[in-house]
């Protein structure tokens, strides 16, 4: 599981919440990287076959693909490569995971 800190301001005041996040294939990801003023993370996995893959992810279960090979892009991820469901995302992350 992987946390993350959120910043809120509630009447000027700035609090600092931890928020623990998980995403699919979890011992693959190699990075995270979270974006304060767009509100949402890069997360990039390194598999096995060396395939490795990046998604933006808006909400838990609202990503796009930010960077993957070419050979990868399966035509039943549509032509934007957009997620709008968690189960979507681990779908698209297994079959990378078994190429």
């Amino acid at each position: 599981m992987m946390a993350r800190t959120l910043l809120h301001y509630y009447e000027g005041t700035e609090i600092a919440i931890q928020h623990e996040e998980t995403y699919p294939y979890e011992d693959y990801i190699i990075n995270v990287n979270s974006s304060t003023t767009t509100n949402c993370e890069l997360v990039t996995w390194l598999f096995p076959n060396n395939e490795m893959v990046q998604l933006l992810f808006y909400t838990p279960e609202n990503s796009e693909i930010f960077s993957v090979s070419t050979a990868l892009v399966l035509p039943d991820e549509g032509e934007e490569g957009q997620f709008f469901t968690r189960g979507e995302i681990t779908l698209f992350l297994s079959q990378v995971l078994r190429v």
